[in-house]
């Protein structure tokens, strides 16, 4: 068989990394994932090891290429994309200066008061196209600044999760495009730098690393990353993009008013746009494909939710197979979960209540409740969550008649239709057997090296069609209703135990 020239695609997500080997065509050869470990120290504080990123990275290339008949020979270009944003400062030799922070750590909300005291909340938006929050890079760094000065003056400047693995492959520091504008740093409307908000906020402009399009080259693999991975030396390496911007592409989600929902770790609701539009209680993307945008609201822990109980309440962590069983127990149970509200509030949340101090709650609970009512109602309560961001994207008028639907969550058709049913929208999923951030990652290289165009990439494949149940439609309606007032209700009280938790 003649051999063929192949693309690399990898994503360092939220618990693992995922590598994904294309064909010229844009044909998926091979998929492996990695896992990695995730610390929570504190209430609030969430850190990665980039060193895990690292090793992740290297075990799943190693994969790809030795099940794939090509092998490591025919790579020609290499993508990366990654969760987003983080907080990671290397030193002059490119060390990293302890863990990374990332997206889902929320210790800086002392830093957003300051910040929006000091600047204020309509610049940062003017500026970024998004609201003050300890998600974005910028309140994290002012943390750093503060309680971690040594960290902070010793950084030689500061990269994404994805900017690591390229720095890894290249010895050359970056950031994407799509990255930059999550920094709040970078002024959406000029395309560059805030030099002035910079210096306001006695932050160095030298810490940060040039600005790259998704689809230009940062640099070529090295001669020792190239004999560490088994690769050739000299690949080119393209600068990538968030992985809320490589799954659209992954999916070929490129022409404006497109919905669609991914579904891991976190969740969330996006719409291409041909132009940003700024919202208070959705975030703005950057596009991996140039002159497109995203506007999106996404949750904290809505995979993650499910993780949690198999984890910490049915003491099976790290059994896959558990999701499967998961997915049996849910039939027994109606929909509504006999009157079980669980809120998915175990980080905080994000959209479209950017609280960190929101806190997850099973309501309802009975000596009769059993765990396949523990199971759909974490199901029903995240899908309760999307529908939050639905109201939001509808009041703003974006009406969905269908949502395209991807990620790992689809693998449950349970989980699907209620989603369906609860948003009462018909979601059509795309094939499950792709993962489609790295895939997305590896389209950027393939069409960064060929010079091909967006519209030559593969269309996405429909599998399923889930068509919300009118039924069930009526019984969900009074639970979203005690959804929504959990949390208002309970807002204040969550505050309080937060900040009995901080104490400590």
């Amino acid at each position: 068989m003649p051999s063929r020239d192949t693309f690399l695609g990898i994503d360092v997500g939220t618990t693992g990394v995922k590598a994904t080997l294309i064909d010229r065509n844009g044909k998926v050869m091979v998929q492996r994932r990695v896992e990695y470990p995730t610390f929570h120290l504190r209430p609030l504080w969430v850190e990665q090891n980039p060193w895990d990123w690292w090793r992740a990275t290297c075990s799943a290339i190693r994969e790809v290429t030795k099940f794939s008949e090509e092998g490591a020979g025919n790579i020609r270009g290499v993508g990366v994309s990654g969760q987003a944003p983080s907080l990671l400062g290397i030193d002059a030799e490119g060390q990293p200066l302890g863990n990374a922070f990332i997206w889902m750590d929320r210790r800086s909300e002392q830093e957003c008061g300051e910040l929006a005291t000091l600047v204020g909340k309509e610049t940062i938006q003017n500026i970024s196209g998004n609201r003050i929050d300890p998600y974005y890079m910028l309140p994290k760094l002012l943390w750093q600044k503060k309680h971690q000065r040594d960290r902070y003056e010793r950084a030689k400047g500061y990269v994404q999760a994805n900017g690591w693995i390229i720095y890894r492959l290249t010895k050359k520091a970056s950031i994407d495009i799509s990255h930059a504008a999550l920094t709040q740093l970078y002024h959406i409307s000029e395309q560059r730098w805030d030099a002035s908000l910079i210096r306001e906020l006695g932050l160095s402009l030298d810490k940060l690393p040039d600005i790259y399009r998704c689809m230009e080259i940062v640099g070529h693999v090295t001669s020792e990353a190239a004999s560490l991975l088994g690769l050739n030396e000299g690949i080119p390496v393209v600068a990538g993009a968030i992985d809320g911007a490589t799954a659209p592409l992954g999916l070929k989600l490129i022409k404006p008013n497109q919905a669609f929902e991914m579904s891991g770790q976190s969740s969330g609701i996006g719409v291409i746009l041909d132009q940003p539009v700024t919202h208070p209680n959705l975030a703005l993307l950057k596009h991996a494909v140039d002159g497109q945008w995203i506007l999106k609201g996404s949750m904290s822990a809505t995979g993650g939710s499910l993780q949690w109980f198999r984890d910490q309440l049915d003491g099976r962590t790290g059994q896959v197979d558990a999701f499967s069983d998961y997915e049996k127990l849910v039939r027994t149970i109606p929909a509504g979960s006999k009157g079980l509200i669980f809120l998915p509030y175990l980080a905080g949340e994000r959209a479209p209540l950017w609280d960190s101090h929101a806190r997850g709650m099973f309501f309802g609970l009975q000596l009769s409740t059993d765990k396949a009512q523990l199971i759909r109602s974490i199901m029903e309560g995240t899908a309760y969550g999307l529908k939050t961001i639905q109201d939001e994207l509808r009041n703003a008028g974006w009406f969905m008649k269908s949502l395209l639907g991807t990620g790992g969550g689809y693998f449950s058709k349970e989980w699907s239709q209620i989603k369906a049913d609860i948003l009462g929208t018909e979601i059509k999923v795309l094939s499950t057997d792709v993962e489609t951030a790295s895939l997305g990652a590896a389209y950027l290289a393939l069409l960064c090296v060929t010079g091909g165009t967006v519209a030559d990439l593969p269309e996405s494949k429909i599998i399923t069609t889930y068509v919300p149940n009118l039924d069930h439609q009526k019984i969900y309606q009074s639970g979203y209703f005690v959804f929504k007032s959990l949390y208002q209700r309970n807002k204040e009280l969550f505050q309080a135990i937060s900040s009995v938790d901080l104490e400590k």
